[in-house]
């Protein structure tokens, strides 16, 4: 569990599609400064290998979707994005 002060002030959403993926983790990343890290679980979406991957934080959306391969054998990639 993440402290309060290493959370983002304003709540982060990430999509696959329109479906949300929970969040498990979200807060500052061990071993790092200044870097946040989020764990999440993929959605049950449709298999697809151009399945969209969006953020929102605070309800504004990220400046760039992401497109990656998604689906019942999980998501297949790295994301390193800040919205906004």
């Amino acid at each position: 569990m993440s402290c309060a002060r290493s959370l983002p002030a304003t709540k982060l959403e990430v999509l696959f599609g329109s479906t949300p993926a929970a969040i498990e983790y979200q807060g500052l990343a061990p071993s790092f400064t200044g870097l946040y890290q989020v764990n999440i679980v993929v959605p049950n979406v449709p298999a697809n290998n151009t399945t969209a991957l969006s953020l929102n934080l605070g309800g504004v959306a990220g400046r760039q979707t992401l497109y990656n391969a998604a689906g019942k054998w999980g998501f297949r990639g790295n994301v390193n994005a800040i919205p906004g």
